[in-house]
């Protein structure tokens, strides 16, 4: 069988001493034992080369093994990526730090110098200026001292006290939520024990709320020693010291005593 390769020696060719019959691949002659002529005595053609053509000389089977210099280059690469990949993440962290301590910065500035700034009094935020007016309210006075003293007024519950008065705006020589304030606060200077109550926290002891009263923590089981702390510690009894019951229960009309005939 022809391989297409004119220097494959074909069966039937002849030496040219004895005229013995060669083979292909022969390179004596079997009859004769003389060198077959050298220009068509070839080697056995391989497997794959008889019907593979040669492979072309810029075919990538025929190119060249790479050289050192070639084979090096890649981990230069890696190494020059890697490089910048590193200045890439330096260059995101210092940015993300400037912008942090900047924010800081900025929340740090004196809140007085932002504008609608607040200033807080317990839980309610209100306006700087509104805040130390709504302080300075005479009724809001009354009402803070009297949240103080529920309390202490809690354990004389059940109890005579004496009162020495009821104070509102309007009520009494009071005009007034600062005339009222101010009569409780000469109550307080002459008798530094006295309780205020909100009257509308009591309502089986006060028939209506609005009102503050000043109590003493004299407590009696009848009116009759509320009666007689009155008449010894204040001038005009009946009219500015009269028997009070603390009551929870009840109705208010049967609890106030001004030493009148009457039950207590």
């Amino acid at each position: 069988m022809s391989t297409g390769r004119t220097t494959h020696q074909q069966r039937g060719q002849r030496c040219a001493a004895c005229g013995h019959e060669a083979w292909p691949g022969d390179a004596f002659c079997t009859g004769c034992g003389v060198a077959l002529d050298p220009a068509v005595v070839h080697r056995p053609l391989f497997a794959d080369e008889l019907h593979s053509p040669d492979p072309a000389p810029d075919s990538p089977a025929a190119a060249p093994v790479a050289t050192g210099a070639a084979v090096s280059a890649a981990p230069g690469r890696r190494r020059g990526g890697l490089a910048l990949a590193v200045v890439v993440v330096l260059l995101l962290v210092a940015a993300g730090i400037g912008y942090v301590v900047g924010h800081r910065g900025e929340d740090a500035r004196p809140t007085a110098s932002r504008p609608g700034d607040v200033s807080r009094t317990g839980d309610v935020s209100r306006p700087a200026g509104e805040a130390s007016t709504r302080a300075t309210q005479p009724q809001d006075e009354l009402q803070q001292v009297s949240r103080r003293d529920e309390a202490r007024a809690r354990r004389l519950v059940g109890s005579w006290v004496p009162q020495l008065a009821a104070l509102a705006a309007g009520a009494g020589p009071d005009a007034s939520w600062a005339q009222a304030l101010a009569h409780y606060q000469r109550l307080i200077a002459s008798y530094p024990s006295a309780l205020l109550l909100d009257t509308g926290r009591w309502p089986h002891s006060y028939e209506r709320g609005g009102l503050y009263a000043v109590i003493v923590p004299q407590p009696g089981r009848t009116s009759r020693p509320a009666l007689a702390w009155c008449a010894a510690h204040v001038r005009n009894t009946p009219q500015d010291c009269a028997a009070k019951l603390i009551s929870t229960t009840g109705s208010w009309a049967d609890n106030f005593d001004t030493g009148a005939p009457g039950p207590g």
